[in-house]
């Protein structure tokens, strides 16, 4: 799987996250759109899942992120993802590298197999975390392919 697609889907995981923190619209004079809230330094949404706060990404913290994207597109549920939920994570090319049994599925031990493959691959000061700086030239490097 390709870093883009996971900055993707880690995209559209945290906004899905922020969209159900929306507040709901306080009382007083002003309407709640014109009140303006403080103005917080906007992290990046890969790091949103950095649950140590060490500004990297190790492996646990990317395992979790990496079910997460499996389970949001494994529509029906069966730990498979087969048609269109293969296109929502992974690229044609992709699935020939992720799909071991060569069954045109993914199944969850084989999405977690290639994602392992992509964090060693990803992880070029082999240090067992992804810095912001690996993660965004991964993205680059997954983009030129």
């Amino acid at each position: 799987m390709r870093y883009a697609t996971i900055c993707t889907l880690a995209l559209a995981l945290c906004a899905s996250v922020a969209a159900a923190q929306q507040p709901t619209p306080p009382s007083g004079d002003a309407p709640w759109y014109v009140r303006a809230a403080p103005a917080t330094p906007v992290a990046d949404p890969l790091l949103m899942t950095d649950r140590n706060a060490d500004g990297e990404l190790n492996w646990e913290e990317f395992r979790n992120l990496i079910a997460k994207l499996f389970y949001v597109a494994d529509r029906d549920g069966d730990e498979v993802l087969a048609g269109d939920e293969v296109k929502l994570v992974l690229k044609q090319e992709e699935l020939g590298k992720a799909d071991q049994n060569k069954d045109g599925m993914v199944q969850y031990r084989e999405f977690v197999a290639y994602s392992a493959r992509v964090f060693l691959l990803t992880d070029v000061d082999h240090s067992g975390s992804l810095t912001p700086n690996e993660i965004h030239k991964g993205a680059a490097k997954g983009e030129s392919r």
